[in-house]
């Protein structure tokens, strides 16, 4: 069985400059440095009360606060734990590199807060052999707190028990493109993943609700084909096509609707934060995820604006789906509507000079019931067979009529 990489080599979908948007990942640290240099990027190794290490990142709702952990994250979502550090004089600022804002210390006393803001903390980097301090003007300090979770201010200095060591960040870039499957997640939602439920015409997130979805609290699995998604590009424009339904986005009244039939073409647009991304539907409106919800999020439909729309794709690696027919299929269901297209309406069909003539007596009948099979495939289970069926009865109705 051939794998879902080379059907589309042999569509000759190639992305070209359309989808120049990069998936960035934090693949390791470098060394610990008392030097950093001002525009590069790294992360913050905290020695913790009694040796236990955590790493600073953003997270939490809105990705305003902080919180770390006791491993080293890598991949797309570690982005999260990297700054970068600019210099402006004798202080730094430090800037999260996925949300784009700066650390703050809320307080000039001790266990007061520490966020993200669009304006920072002027910070200085205090050095004490191989450990900083973060220090505002007051002269408190980053603390990561006895569990490694909750930074505060403190002033403890250098030498405290939390002190600091900054490394540099280890990052590889590769361009998202067609060819390649991805899951999807909201960069802002606490949890969810985009998918599309077996036998569903829309697409989802978390299921909608707790107390009343079928497919509540879905959670990422790189290995379901419902959440696998694939950039298919024919006549120049992108489609975004679900793997395990075999269908494709498209506008269906408020919603994201998922059909087998390619309507809609997306671009790929930068949200202007690293590491994520929009998904605008012909050229205007964006996938538009809700994350304000407490119970997860939704896919809502479109919108104009830039929030809840930032999407972060991760790469499947070495992905286990296998599909014979995927080939064929995405042929037959991008040439059908080029087809249907061309179709001369039965309504146009009359006598006299300038109009439709057919040489098939039944040609309405055909006709009505080309439309009928066609829009009925839209949203409902089809094949490579049916579609290809469709397609001839469709150069049989082409082929039969003239101009007079």
């Amino acid at each position: 069985m051939k794998k879902i990489f080379s059907f589309m080599l042999l569509l000759c979908l190639a992305v070209g400059a359309r989808a120049q948007v990069a998936i960035r990942s934090l693949t390791g640290i470098g060394s610990a440095t008392t030097t950093p240099v001002s525009g590069k990027e790294y992360v913050f190794k905290c020695n913790g009360q009694e040796s236990q290490i955590t790493y600073m990142c953003a997270g939490g709702t809105n990705n305003n606060s902080f919180s770390a952990t006791t491993d080293l994250p890598t991949g797309p979502d570690a982005m999260r734990y990297v700054w970068r550090l600019e210099q402006d004089g004798s202080t730094w600022k430090i800037i999260n590199v996925v949300t784009g804002k700066q650390v703050k210390f809320e307080s000039s006393s001790n266990n007061g807060s520490v966020t993200l803001t669009e304006t920072g903390t002027a910070v200085t980097i205090d050095v004490s052999g191989e450990y900083v301090g973060l220090a505002n003007a007051n002269g408190q300090y980053i603390d990561m707190g006895h569990s490694g979770a909750s930074p505060c201010t403190w002033s403890g200095g250098v030498n405290g028990s939390r002190r600091m060591t900054i490394h540099e960040a280890n990052i590889t870039e590769e361009l998202v493109q067609a060819g390649k499957i991805y899951t999807i997640t909201p960069m802002e939602a606490t949890r969810g993943v985009l998918f599309v439920a077996d036998g569903s015409d829309k697409f989802d997130v978390c299921g909608g609700t707790k107390n009343n979805a079928a497919n509540k609290d879905i959670s990422v699995d790189a290995t379901n084909p419902n959440q696998q998604f694939v950039f298919v590009e024919s006549g120049g424009k992108l489609y975004l096509y679900n793997v395990g339904q075999k269908k494709f986005a498209t506008r269906a009244g408020g919603k994201v609707g998922a059909s087998y039939i390619p309507s809609n073409y997306v671009t790929l647009v930068g949200s202007g934060l690293t590491n994520s991304f929009h998904i605008q539907f012909d050229g205007t409106e964006k996938l538009n995820i809700s994350t304000g919800y407490n119970d997860g999020c939704a896919v809502l439909g479109w919108n104009v604006a830039d929030d809840g729309n930032r999407l972060i794709f991760t790469e499947v690696g070495d992905s286990p789906i296998d599909n014979e027919t995927f080939s064929e299929f995405i042929t037959a269901s991008m040439v059908l509507p080029s087809k249907m297209s061309r179709v001369v309406d039965a309504a146009n069909i009359g006598q006299g000079v300038n109009t439709y003539t057919s040489s098939l007596g039944d040609y309405t009948t055909q006709y009505n019931n080309l439309r009928t099979q066609y829009e009925a495939i839209r949203c409902g289970e089809t094949t490579v067979e049916t579609l290809n069926t469709l397609k001839t009865t469709a150069d049989a109705l082409i082929s039969s009529t003239s101009l007079n």
